[in-house]
């Protein structure tokens, strides 16, 4: 089973598996009916019964005791798998706290501008920098890595990069780039069904 999320500037997919074949079906469900999903579920680990209306524009989560019953939104997902980039030409793998401390940090300083930060890869000394820069002053903040490929510079909305790595259960985090202005990719170490899609900001050189 594979789940999409999306919006007009980044894309999370994850795959898991079901616990009964399933025939092939693509559904389109709101957003707010997974964010009550997630409330009902909390810390329990019981399984959860998707099921399809007969006129399949309804759908049912079935916890133990709750049903918790959807409409369906009309139309296709976006196919996602044509956004996320087949190859990289940098790559740098670092400790996922670590990165997310360097980006909290130089989001205070984003927060009084556009809220953009720069990442810089550096191949040479193998480091990440976040650097963010506003009237009120300018920041930099480094985390050890391991990169492959070419130095590179791209910006990203603070606030979504730090949403993508705190919501990654992950020692570890490999990033990948294929240029300033092609989309990011966030990848788990050691998790192959998850990937997060982030599209850079286009910023003065």
């Amino acid at each position: 089973m594979t789940l999409a999320a999306a919006d007009n500037y980044r894309i999370a997919v994850k795959t898991i598996s079901a616990l009964d074949p399933v025939e092939d079906t693509s559904l389109v469900v709101p957003a707010r009916t997974y964010h009550e999903l997630e409330r009902l579920l909390g810390d329990v680990d019981d399984p959860v019964d998707l099921i399809l209306s007969p006129s399949k524009n309804q759908v049912v989560f079935h916890l133990d005791g709750i049903d918790l019953v959807s409409r369906l939104i009309d139309g296709q997902f976006p196919n996602f798998q044509q956004v996320i980039p087949a190859s990289h030409t940098t790559r740098a793998e670092v400790d996922r706290e670590a990165l997310l401390k360097a980006v909290r940090l130089s989001a205070l300083i984003a927060s009084s501008s556009a809220n953009v930060v720069r990442l810089r890869v550096e191949p040479e000394g193998g480091a990440i920098t976040m650097a963010a820069a506003a009237e009120v002053g300018d920041t930099e903040a480094q985390a050890e890595a391991v990169v492959e490929g070419d130095p590179l510079t791209i910006a990203f909305n603070a606030r979504y990069l730090q949403e993508a790595l705190a919501n990654v259960d992950a020692e570890r985090i490999g990033l990948e780039f294929s240029g300033p202005l092609s989309p990011g990719v966030l990848r788990p170490v050691g998790d192959d069904g998850y990937v997060h899609v982030i599209m850079p900001v286009r910023t003065p050189s």
